[in-house]
């Protein structure tokens, strides 16, 4: 009778050491990096809609908050024309913010709790847009 009282403590001690093979399997950092890549390449799509415009006048652009910190929050600011796909840009933009987040909640990332302030507006400095702050 004695080790049937045994029994469901043994069985606990067997499913918690499962547990912990699968999750070791699970989290691979090869697989983390790979999806950090997937979410890198995101932003890299929008980034690169952006990056090489000329910036003539100020009122012709806009600026969005961009990425999804691990405390909460964007990881800053991006300027971008209103003469590009805006739309596009913005989908791509909220989708790396998305992405970004079931990527930290999935690899239980950690990240600063500082907030970066938004800009007050955009200028023009020798043909490329500036946050202004």
């Amino acid at each position: 009778m004695k080790n049937l009282k045994l029994l469901p403590i043994l069985f606990v001690i067997l499913l918690s050491c499962n547990s912990n093979n699968d999750l070791k399997e699970t989290i691979d950092p090869a697989n983390q990096e790979e999806h950090y890549q997937e979410v890198k390449k995101i932003f890299d799509q929008a980034n690169d809609m952006v990056k090489d415009l000329d910036c003539k006048d100020s009122d012709n652009w806009s600026f969005v908050s961009y990425g999804s910190k691990a405390c909460g929050g964007p990881h800053g600011y991006i300027a971008y024309s209103n003469e590009i796909n805006v739309e596009l840009f913005l989908s791509l933009i909220e989708k790396h913010r998305t992405e970004e987040d079931k990527y930290n909640k999935k690899w239980n990332v950690v990240s600063t709790c500082d907030t970066p302030a938004p800009p007050i507006g955009i200028v023009c400095s020798n043909g490329s847009a500036q946050l202004n702050y």
